[in-house]
């Protein structure tokens, strides 16, 4: 249909004005959509400028405005027509919903009084080819429409293209611009209020989405399940997960209600969970009785035969090994992005190619463009940053460094790649005996290096890029119209770039220094990083806050610059303190500026990561992770990390902690290192072996949702899952090696949903993503997007992944014979022999491999006869067994599991133990696997006590506690030691020494969630009775509890030593306030009753809680008793001066008790300061007995 009204300016507002009662018009400036390019431009000329789409009601398609950037006018050029573009020059758009009952609609008038006829029709682009299909070309159209005098309404139906378009290849998926022509020499024609439109409805992308990859056998398996509302409600509908070969049903449940995710997707979104299947297979999840609403199918999901009856995902993988392939891929995707070398048939296959860019042995700065003298850089090798070509110095930091964290804290998952690179083949001379993601990582690193000052004065030029085909290093001041700048404006380097490279081969050294073959490499990054600090922090070197030349303009902020020095610091103190340097100078920088409002950013709700305004964070990583004695400050500001993953953490935007304002270009790097800081800053707070479930979680839904839990039931890794990535934006695929029919590699990463620069592809944030080779806000591969998808893949395959052998140095899966004999060449330097896992070498522990390690192999593999009698059990009937029948030298080793009591519980015991071992045979019940600890649990926590032990020199360890109302009691037990255990849920006291119970030690113990049904009795550890209790024996003397970490939500004191105790000692242990209750008197982190105790070297956080009144507290509430403490090196974060009741908020209250203090140190809502100075005595301490020590 064709509608032509002329003389129609009048009708037009009428339209528009009853069009505006039905709907409002929401005009988005955007940055980087929809912009114009009239043929006469010049390219330098171009703004990349804004798309506008107009607000339609419910879900039918927007209408999109090719306006011309807000100016809403359009005028032919002198050659006879205009490229109308409704996106930037280097983008398409998939308008293929439109085509089904859309229309093109315009106004046009001529330039002068006559009226003519023109062309007018459509043009896509895609896989580098252009095609057109005009209306004009149809019988119905020819010489029909024409530009007049008056304004001239048309409206174009999408439709009637449909013949020609089948006939020409015509791709309605990237559409490219509105294409006008035959405009008569000596006129032009103008254009205005050009829309593309349509009543129909956005599409229903497939209702199950699933990680299209698979699980892990033990794993986290989450799914859900999606519509729009007018298809109507899932809810109590079952749904079914069928192994695909059996045809069997492995598991099946009920949907929950549907949550309305208004904003991500439109959609009603139900969660799936399937936990319960284990068994290797493929599978899919059916709905079998959806009996969704027909009539809500578009004409797209009726083309697409979208079923509304039975409901089927696509197929996925359970299995160990399920992700093994695709991280090869996604590793390998760096040797597809190499320059400087020939890509080999025998390694890239099909896609093998020449160097596409030989000259880049001999490339000058852009300066020295015109001088053919001058001097001629080798900025060979390398990556390929992205879909173009350029050599990006910061971009190319981040990406290692996320490849250097996955290598160094997951390494067992790159020990079964095998990319076929030249460097793993040991027929090339390229090959290398080290991990392949190492050697590909070289690669890069030997290209940034060459792009260091050739001064070697540590400082890095920003970029090396192209211009016309041939590569220059970035050097001048800006770039001009004539791309010149002053003969001063030369030689520059960039403060960014040499801070980021500082930080990132001070990284390198750490992760290369233990691989023989690049041990003098290694060297060479720590030297080239200490350069390069020296330079950066040389305030003589002047700061070119924008550097700009051959290709584009870089700039920088000294708010960027700030979080990116504060990564070289700290990656330059951790490598250094390895090294054995001096690492006085990083360290120092760190403290003076871990207060920096710019650093410090990293912990606001601004960001989201340290990809995105928290670059700093990695700073605050590097020097906290493993150091055993980091400055207090530092650890005090990075307490903030704790709010920031809360606030993350409270995130939900379909399943994953991320914003709804989140999804701009290059989200899904973003999802992913915003993740991954989520778990890097736990392994600080917590340690990596304690990281939170919440945390876990959001790593796994993170990773699902770029598999394929996203609103649009797609893989953003190409070649992995049956919807995926078949396009990708990059000049390799496209142009310069593109093969017939289109292809591109396995293993890509995508950028992901860009609402803001494509708001016109949807009305939801996560569906404004297209899988073309020509758009690249949402679909170009990155080298940091791929690196950002590795380090969050080898952290979540980390998560079920099988421990790694002890002596197992062959990794081989297995510890015997043939692990010595290697390890024993490996010592003596034979050739060719390489330890594939050094780190299962170490027996000794202590970070290095020598020929102790070799002797405690040998003692492991070929132990002398064992006198210690080992018991293994497996349930808690044989648990039971084991400690009734225990006898001095016993070992009951505990299978990983629950065990949880029945029976008859004598005294309100369960698991008891009552005879006693010696110190030479001590009786042991332990784990049989420290980092899965057995359970034993009780039924409920109002009544009896887990594990009770009466028998002297007993060692428990590696143990979880749980669900009883109390956790552990020693009743007069000596010399018993309780290590390594987890106490929590417990109704009272968490460990009890009762009864006489003496010289008895508590290490390394968590005790938190005490007192959840009697709060005034819920202390984490109680030594000894109070007067009032009768029955059992007062002394308990000379006990130690050392490195414990005591809270949260210990309801009473986290250290309860009751009168008529003697010597109790509290040392290195942290205490976490929050949830204390306040009752039973219960305001302090310590209670201190008894005689001669030592409080020292431990630390307190009040968090806020209002029980809190003081942090330390001694009592005499039997006379004599309360005496003689000493409190010493201990650090106290109060929060407030003033307590609950109005009152001093005391270091310590011990008024009638003899106390001895020094270096003791308390914050109320700033920095730590010492309370040790005898004029300020009652500011800190409420003690009418007190002695200032000097020891």
């Amino acid at each position: 249909m064709m509608r032509k009204i002329s003389g129609i300016t009048e009708i037009i507002l009428e339209k528009q004005s009853a069009k505006g009662e039905k709907m409002r018009k929401r005009i988005l400036s955007l940055t980087l959509s929809f912009a114009v390019l009239l043929s006469s431009m010049s390219m330098s000329a171009v703004s990349v400028s804004s798309a506008n789409v107009e607000e339609t009601a419910g879900t039918q398609l927007q209408t999109i405005l090719l306006d011309n950037d807000g100016k809403n006018l359009w005028v032919t050029e002198s050659w006879g027509g205009a490229n109308i573009i409704p996106n930037t020059i280097w983008t398409t758009s998939d308008l293929y919903d439109y085509f089904y009952n859309g229309s093109l609609s315009f106004e046009v008038q001529s330039s002068g009084q006559t009226s003519f006829p023109f062309r007018i029709g459509i043009t896509s682009h895609s896989h580098n080819e252009d095609v057109t299909v005009n209306w004009t070309d149809l019988e119905k159209y020819q010489n029909a429409v024409t530009a007049s005098p008056e304004w001239t309404s048309y409206t174009l139906p999408l439709y009637d293209l449909a013949e020609i378009i089948s006939e020409k290849g015509f791709d309605k998926h990237n559409v490219w611009k509105i294409s006008v022509g035959a405009v008569p020499s000596g006129e032009s024609a103008s254009f205005r209020n050009m829309k593309i439109s349509s009543d129909d409805e956005e599409r229903q992308y497939p209702f199950i989405k699933v990680n299209q990859v698979g699980y892990t056998c033990e794993g986290e398996k989450n799914a859900k399940v999606s519509c729009f509302a007018k298809f109507g409600s899932l809810s109590g509908k079952r749904y079914e997960v069928v192994n695909k070969d059996s045809g069997k049903v492995a598991y099946s449940n009920m949907l929950s209600d549907a949550v309305a995710d208004e904003t991500i997707s439109g959609e009603s979104v139900y969660e799936i969970n399937f936990d319960a299947v284990i068994d290797e297979g493929t599978y899919f999840i059916r709905i079998p009785n959806a009996d969704l609403n027909t009539s809500a199918l578009t004409p797209r999901d009726k083309e697409e035969d979208l079923k509304t009856d039975t409901i089927v995902s696509v197929p996925f993988e359970i299995g160990d090994d399920v992700y093994d392939e695709m991280l090869s891929d996604m590793s390998k995707y760096y040797y597809y992005q190499r320059q400087g070398i020939d890509l080999e048939e025998k390694y890239a296959g099909e896609f093998a190619r020449k160097n596409l860019h030989p000259n880049d042995v001999s490339v000058r700065r852009w300066s020295d463009r015109d001088n053919p003298n001058a001097e001629t850089f080798d900025v060979s090798q390398g990556w390929y940053d992205a879909g173009d070509y350029g050599k990006y110095v910061s971009p190319a930091a981040t990406s290692v460094e996320n490849l250097l964290l996955a290598y160094e804290l997951f390494p067992q998952e790159f020990r079964k790649l095998d990319p076929n690179i030249p460097e793993t083949d040991k027929t090339s001379d390229r090959y290398s005996d080290s991990p392949a993601i190492l050697s590909e990582i070289k690669w890069e690193l030997d290209m940034l290096l060459k792009l260091e000052h050739p001064d070697k004065d540590g400082s890095f030029y920003v970029a090396a890029n192209y211009k016309d085909g041939t590569i220059y290093i970035e050097d001048t001041l800006y770039s001009t119209s004539d791309y010149t700048s002053g003969a001063q404006e030369t030689d520059l380097r960039s403060h960014l770039a040499t801070a980021d490279m500082a930080a990132m081969l001070a990284h390198a050294y750490l992760v290369y220094k233990d691989i023989p073959a690049y041990a003098d490499f290694a060297e060479q990054c720590l030297e080239t990083a200490v350069r390069a600090w020296n330079w950066v922090t040389d305030s003589s070197n002047e700061k070119h806050m924008s550097i700009g030349a051959a290709n584009r303009t870089y700039t920088f902020t000294q708010e960027e610059l700030d979080r990116s020095m504060y990564w070289a610091a700290g990656a330059l103190y951790r490598a250094s303190k390895t090294a054995g340097n001096n690492a006085d100078v990083y360290e120092n920088y760190l403290i003076a500026n871990c207060e920096n409002e710019n650093v410090n950013t990293c912990f606001t709700g601004s960001s989201l990561g340290y990809s995105h305004k928290g670059r700093a964070f990695l700073g605050f990583f590097h020097y906290l992770y493993q150091n055993d004695a980091p400055s207090d400050k530092i650890k005090t500001v990075f307490s903030k990390f704790e709010p920031w993953r809360k606030r993350i953490l409270n995130y939900d935007s379909f399943g994953t902690d991320y914003p709804d304002w989140g999804y701009w270009w290059g989200s899904n790097m973003v999802l992913a290192q915003s993740s991954m800081t989520l778990l890097l800053g736990s392994m600080v707070t917590e340690g990596s072996d304690s990281i939170p479930d919440a945390v876990l979680h959001s790593n796994q839904s993170a990773f699902n949702y770029i598999l394929g839990v996203n609103p649009v039931s797609f893989s953003y890794v190409s070649g992995y899952g049956e919807n995926s990535v078949t396009n990708i934006y990059s000049a390799i695929y496209t142009k310069d090696a593109k093969l017939t029919p289109y292809k591109c590699p396995d293993g890509y990463v995508t950028e992901g949903a860009n609402s803001t620069n494509n708001r016109h592809l949807s009305k939801y944030n996560g569906k404004c993503y297209m899988d073309s080779d020509a758009e690249w806000t949402t679909n170009e591969n990155t080298i940091y997007g791929n690196a950002a998808f590795i380090l969050l893949t080898a952290a979540v395959m980390s998560q079920t992944e099988t421990d790694p052998v002890q002596g197992d140095v062959n990794a081989d899966g297995k510890f015997d014979i043939a692990d010595i004999v290697t390890l024993q060449k490996w010592l003596l330097a034979v050739p060719g022999v390489q330890l594939a896992d050094w780190k299962a070498a170490d027996l000794y522990a202590d970070g290095k491999v020598d020929v102790f390690d070799l002797c405690m192999m040998r003692q492991k593999l070929f132990p002398a006869e064992n006198t210690a009698n080992q018991i293994h059990v497996k349930n808690t009937e044989e648990l039971k067994t084991a400690l009734e029948n225990a006898k001095a030298g016993d070992e009951i080793i505990l299978a990983e599991g629950e065990y949880v009591y029945s029976g008859e519980t004598p005294k309100g015991y369960m698991f008891t133990g009552s005879a006693d071992g010696t110190k030479e045979n001590p009786i042991v019940i332990r784990s049989e696997n420290p980092e899965k600890p057995a359970i034993l649990s009780g039924s409920s926590t109002a009544e009896n006590y887990v594990l009770s032990v009466s028998g002297d020199w007993w060692e428990i360890r590696d143990l979880k506690v749980t669900n009883a109302q109390k956790g552990i009691m020693l009743d007069n037990s000596n010399h018993t030691t309780i290590s390594n255990c987890e106490v929590y849920n417990i109704g009272s006291e968490g460990i009890h020494l009762r009864d006489n119970s003496s010289s008895c030690l508590i290490e390394d113990c968590s005790v938190h969630d005490t007192g959840v049904v009697s709060p005034g009795y819920g202390e984490a550890i109680y030594v000894g009775s109070a007067q009032s209790t009768t029955g059992y024996g007062y002394e308990c003397d000379n006990n130690t509890i050392r490195n414990c970490k005591l809270g949260p939500n210990v309801a009473a004191e986290h250290v309860d030593i009751k009168e008529y105790t003697i010597g109790t000692i509290v040392e290195n242990c942290t205490f976490d306030g929050t949830g204390m209750s306040g009752e039973n008197s219960a305001k302090s982190f310590i209670n201190v009753k008894g005689n001669d105790c030592i409080i020292r070297n431990n630390i307190g956080y009040r968090n806020g809680c209002m029980a809190i009144q003081r942090a330390f507290e001694q009592n005499n509430v039997v006379e004599g008793w309360g005496q003689n403490a000493q409190v010493y090196g201990n650090k106290v974060y109060m929060d407030t001066t003033t307590n609950t009741w109005g009152k001093k908020m005391y270091f310590l209250n011990a008024w009638d008790c003899s106390a001895t203090v020094w270096d003791n140190f308390m914050a109320y809502d700033g920095e730590l300061f010492s309370v040790d100075h005898e004029d300020d005595h009652w500011d800190y301490y409420n003690c009418n007995l007190l002695t200032y020590g000097d020891k």
